[in-house]
């Protein structure tokens, strides 16, 4: 796999999430992707840790950082804090 998301290994919809997602983070937005697939989340997490943070040469987004998962097997302290954050 390359260095940029818009090359044809991904699919039409996974580049263009990626594309809203570079951008929302580009003007400091924050956003919530809703799947009912946990594959789907996993591929998802997959992509965004290859995804290259703009301006910054060779870094990537992180999980915990710059995205965070929720899902069955999440923890609800963690998560009624983490989400907190996100809409603070």
């Amino acid at each position: 796999m390359g260095g940029t998301y818009m090359e044809a290994d991904y699919s039409g919809k996974m580049i263009l999430l990626l594309d809203i997602l570079s951008k929302s983070s580009e003007l400091g937005d924050k956003v919530l992707v809703f799947s009912q697939s946990l594959t789907t989340l996993d591929l998802v997490e997959f992509y965004l840790s290859k995804l290259q943070i703009k301006g910054k040469e060779g870094k990537c987004w992180k999980r915990g950082k710059d995205w965070y998962r929720y899902d069955s097997t999440v923890d609800f302290v963690f998560y009624t804090r983490t989400l907190q954050l996100l809409v603070l």
